[in-house]
């Protein structure tokens, strides 16, 4: 409740080198703690070729319950994300790497993570019409409490995705 958030992008292109930088910031009362965050992010593309990534971190958290009354969990952490694509003619295909972490469990000795490796690919079939579709790879831990109230975890998948984006 009572939140802003602002942000800002810059997009050029300097003879044929693409240029892409973004900023954000958040600020929001919660029923318990003020939450921030911030983020950044950067893609550089040339002949074909586009690198990127984007960092975030949010901090003085909100804390949840437990089903018993305690604290349990905090938003405060961070996250980060790289990637590289390649597209020509009506093709692209493009590799990503993802991870994040937060403060965790309270009285946990361990904080919750999440990895995630995606490749994807788009074919245009004609102005404003793609293919597009993606396989991904996860793995999410975390340790559970000292307590034995909170049980840990470790969560491991992989899926795939498709469908047909339209541009108008």
């Amino acid at each position: 409740r009572n939140g802003v958030a602002v942000g800002g992008n810059f997009t050029e292109d300097f003879n044929g080198f693409g240029v892409q930088l973004s900023l954000g910031w958040l600020g929001a009362q919660t029923s318990d703690e003020d939450l921030s965050a911030a983020n950044a992010g950067a893609q550089f593309s040339f002949a074909g070729f586009s690198v990127g990534g984007a960092y975030v971190k949010a901090w003085d958290g909100t804390q949840s319950t437990d089903a018993t009354g305690n604290e349990a969990r905090t938003a405060e952490g961070y996250g980060w994300t790289a990637g590289a694509a390649y597209e020509t003619g009506p093709y692209k295909i493009g590799l990503t790497y993802q991870y994040g972490e937060n403060e965790g469990i309270k009285g946990s000795s361990g904080k919750p993570e999440l990895q995630q490796a995606n490749i994807s690919g788009t074919y245009q079939f004609g102005p404003g019409v793609r293919l597009v579709g993606g396989f991904f790879a996860y793995d999410q831990q975390t340790q559970g409490r000292s307590d034995g109230e909170i049980a840990g975890f470790d969560n491991k998948g992989w899926g795939f995705a498709s469908g047909i984006k339209l541009g108008f």
